[in-house]
């Protein structure tokens, strides 16, 4: 009989053959809930017996791999320095190996007596004896066969190798074969195996292309499964007559003949014309994608991606403009109150006095109403705010999490802004939609992704990218500074508050940790002051001081009072201070690269040279904080800085908003999959020729229910209803 995934999805995994259930617990702590947990829990990598060396032929002073037993261990305590040392000898048959471990006192109950482990390591001689010091070690068990699959269970934990490899092995073989969406004719196109062949190659393969060909085949369907109900999602809007469609004059003009957006008229052309500053051309291109979209009868559905300081709040003020100068309401939501209350100002300050030439106003604080709607504001200002919004009075409405609040309504809401987007989940997104019926939706991002891996996420979206920055901006001078070599930076700090600029010092924590060695923002402000910034007003700024204490602090800020904030990273998006020319970044090794070229952003806002430093304190670091500051120094293009990332953090931490912890994706690698995602295209758009709605056909059916073994109920009701 074949098994559909759907089915193991439902099976517990304690069903499975020596199961206990305190390996149950251990199975549960590595996200192994169900059958069909374990059999998407892939080996981490393979070792292949042909390419390990015999001790007896090893060379010294080389990298070996050595399969073999544990034949003694023990262990000692090192009073003077507190550290364990646990020895282990170990045979391979034709010589004994002595491994020293530092330090790791788990090794003694790891390494039992007749253990079979792999063993990766300098080979090293000591008093004659072979020896290694740290060494890799995986546990195998007595497994035959050339590969043997390796599994990222924790090595503390008390599922060994061998015990997962007999459970995967169990389920195989009462699986026997899997229900498969491509015929034979699709895997021969695609250059595929068969669903059944990838499962069992990809646990127990016979050879490395044997794994590789497993590998392809299950990448395949993890991007089928994700681009599914995305596709699916994005040919309902397209076939769609539902929504607001908006009327922009003169746009065919404009679209037709490549004129500039200022030759549009009415609202949107006289609120661009009126801006001090000339739009970019990427600006420009991406107004005349979002205006276009807006005058279809179908509900736009947008994304935007711009580097930080790109001029994103322009493009989402015109597409809020468009939508009120046909007589409709639009919102703007944002992630933090910071956030929110910035662009609330913005706007006000772009908008306010705009006149055509007969002098008659068109857009301004007393003709478009313009609320703020945020959790500081009292219950008694909330309500007569939401009277208003409900009336019509309000036209344009910017705010927090508060605007998806059940009790909030809108008169005719026809254009939705979602800012920094991956700060909020699906179901938020989805209840501010819900608030009207299927308003022209724009979602913002500063944080850049990879082409593949946004075609991937964001499939049911049209993608707009601003390319070029405004005019005059200049590259941020970025320094990695080690140790306690940071003269030059307070140096740097004190000639540029001498200047009248404005300078960030950010600190992870806001009060000291005992168990994290890493910055608090209290103990900087102590350091500082008595120290480098003696005689120096400084403010300070974290989320545990009150919004609108906050926005006052921030204020004085901005107006000079002092020139110093020391902050933690509630100033990492939205925050605009065109006089802040420094950025000082404390034990930045903390932080990944998204926060800080978003942290870095904050500066760099007007033409004045700007500096960012990236303070660690120790020299040594691992590979991945070295390589993320390393990146930070070498550019300032977000789009580049998402390519190391990306291939840093791969790419479940993309989707958590839309999946379930096991359907990230395991195997699929963008950009490297591009070709493969291309593949699933294909082959979604030959299905959905033949089976639109996914109903007709016993694939369509078939497919969907598989994405629900995958995804929440909440994700697939978004993605795969109506």
């Amino acid at each position: 009989m074949s098994r559909a995934l759907r089915q193991l999805a439902e099976i517990k995994v304690d069903v499975i053959s020596g199961v206990t259930p305190a390996k149950l617990k251990s199975l549960n702590e590595l996200g192994i809930d169900s059958v069909l947990d374990l059999l998407t829990f892939y080996p981490r990598r393979y070792v292949d017996r042909s390419n390990t060396v015999r001790l007896v032929e090893a060379q010294l002073g080389t990298e070996i791999l050595v399969i073999g037993q544990v034949i003694k261990v023990s262990s000692i305590r090192r009073t003077k320095s507190a550290k364990t040392v646990v020895d282990a000898v170990v045979t391979d048959g034709s010589s004994k190996l002595y491994c020293t471990f530092f330090n790791q006192p788990w090794r003694q109950k790891q390494l039992e007596d007749e253990t079979w482990i792999a063993i990766f390591g300098k080979l090293t001689s000591f008093k004659g004896k072979l020896t290694m010091v740290n060494p890799i070690v995986d546990l195998i068990g007595n497994q035959t066969g050339k590969i043997v699959a390796l599994y990222p269970s924790s090595e503390k934990s008390n599922i060994s190798n061998l015990m997962m490899s007999n459970f995967v092995a169990e389920v195989l073989n009462r699986s026997k074969e899997f229900l498969d969406p491509l015929n034979k004719d699709d895997l021969t196109k695609f250059g595929l195996i068969s669903r059944t062949e990838a499962f069992n190659n990809i646990h127990f393969p016979e050879t490395a292309k044997m794994s590789q060909a497993a590998r392809k085949r299950l990448a395949f369907d993890e991007l089928l499964r994700l681009q599914l109900p995305l596709m699916h999602k994005k040919r309902q809007i397209l076939s769609s007559n539902k929504g607001y469609k908006c009327e922009i004059s003169n746009l065919d003009r404009v679209l037709q003949f490549g004129a500039d957006i200022p030759d549009l008229q009415g609202l949107v052309g006289e609120f661009v014309r009126a801006l001090p500053f000339k739009l970019t051309k990427s600006q420009s291109e991406v107004i005349k994608e979002i205006l276009s979209d807006m005058s279809k009868p179908y509900p736009m559905h947008r994304l935007v991606q711009g580097d930080v300081g790109s001029g994103k709040t322009v493009i989402a003020v015109c597409c809020m403009v468009a939508a009120i100068q046909n007589g409709y309401q639009s919102a703007l939501m944002a992630p933090t109150e910071v956030l929110a209350e910035q662009h609330y100002l913005n706007i006000i300050d772009m908008t306010e006095g705009l006149t055509v030439e007969d002098g008659t106003k068109l857009f301004s604080k007393s003709d478009i109403k313009i609320g703020l709607l945020t959790g500081k504001l009292t219950k008694k200002s909330r309500d007569v705010l939401a009277e208003q919004i409900e009336s019509g009075d309000i036209d344009m409405v910017i705010g927090t999490h508060a605007l998806i609040s059940d009790n909030l309504k809108f008169k005719n809401l026809a254009a939705v802004v979602i800012d920094e987007q991956h700060r909020f989940g699906v179901q938020q997104r989805s209840q501010l939609l819900s608030k009207s019926n299927f308003p022209d939706t724009l979602t913002m991002t500063a944080t850049p992704i990879p082409r593949s891996a946004a075609m991937t996420v964001f499939g049911d979206l049209d993608q707009s990218v601003l390319t070029d920055m405004p005019k005059g901006r200049q590259i941020i001078e970025t320094h990695w500074v080690k140790g306690k070599n940071d003269q030059s930076v307070w140096a740097k700090v004190l000639e540029q508050i001498e200047q009248n600029n404005r300078v960030y010092v950010v600190c992870p924590l806001i009060e000291e940790s005992e168990k994290i060695s890493v910055a608090s923002v209290n103990k900087v402000v102590e350091e500082l002051t008595d120290g480098p910034l003696k005689g120096i007003e400084v403010g300070v700024l974290h989320g545990q001081i009150p919004p609108l204490k906050r926005q006052g602090i921030f204020e004085d800020f901005v107006n000079g009072t002092f020139k110093v904030l020391i902050s933690t990273t509630v100033i990492e998006v939205g925050v605009d201070v065109k006089d802040a020319t420094v950025m000082v970044i404390l034990d930045a090794d903390r932080f990944g690269i998204a926060q800080l070229h978003q942290l870095r952003g904050r500066v760099g806002r007007s033409d004045k040279k700007s500096y960012c430093y990236l303070l660690t304190k120790s020299k040594e670091l691992n590979e991945i904080a070295k390589t993320r500051l390393e990146a930070l120094v070498k550019t300032n293009d977000g789009f580049e800085l998402s390519e190391v990332d990306f291939a840093l953090r791969g790419f479940g931490t993309l989707l958590g908003t839309r999946q379930k912890g096991r359907s990230d994706l395991k195997l699929a690698k963008l950009p490297a999959d591009e070709k493969l995602l291309d593949l699933v295209k294909k082959y979604l758009d030959k299905l959905f020729k033949l089976d639109p709605d996914l109903n007709s056909t016993d694939i369509g059916a078939f497919l969907k229910n598989e994405v629900a073994a995958f995804y929440t109920d909440e994700d697939t009701d978004y993605l795969l209803k109506s």
